[in-house]
């Protein structure tokens, strides 16, 4: 790819998720992902399309979000903000809201809108935080982020 068309690619949203056309699908999942870190990071953040229902009723199936990472720096991983981050094999991006987070653990617990089974992931997955209001987490996902952590506590004790 030449210089020129790198710079028109990044000129174009980023539709995420499976069974949604990407723009740039010809790329490799890493280049897919490198482009919308980089775009993530500008002045205009990246626009992304919510491909599934687990943002339910906060974001649609189609709807946009723009995600921004500031400009050089990691994003702010907060609770109760609506963060883009990859998944842990790094293939697929997920959209979900953030439950639990500490500025001194590497790691944060995330849970759809939709009420799904909450997961956790790392910090340094997380590609930007979606312009949406942040809000606290309910208790019934509190409740689910807490057993999630305790079980994986557990299984990292028992090695």
């Amino acid at each position: 790819m030449r210089v020129g068309e790198s710079l028109r690619l990044r000129r174009y949203a980023i539709v995420v998720g499976p069974g949604v056309v990407d723009v740039v699908a010809s790329l490799p999942v890493a280049a897919r992902h490198g482009l919308l870190r980089d775009q993530a990071r500008s002045l205009q953040g990246a626009w992304v399309t919510c491909a599934s229902e687990s943002m339910t009723p906060t974001v649609r199936p189609g709807q946009r979000v723009r995600v921004r990472s500031g400009a050089g720096k990691r994003p702010r991983v907060r609770s109760g903000a609506v963060v883009l981050f990859e998944t842990n094999t790094g293939e697929q991006l997920v959209l979900h809201r953030v439950v639990f987070a500490s500025r001194w653990l590497p790691w944060f617990v995330h849970v759809g809108d939709a009420g799904q089974r909450a997961g956790i992931s790392r910090r340094e997955r997380v590609v930007g935080v979606a312009d949406l209001p942040r809000r606290r987490p309910s208790v019934s996902a509190l409740w689910k982020s807490s057993a999630r952590v305790i079980r994986a506590a557990r299984r990292m004790a028992s090695r």
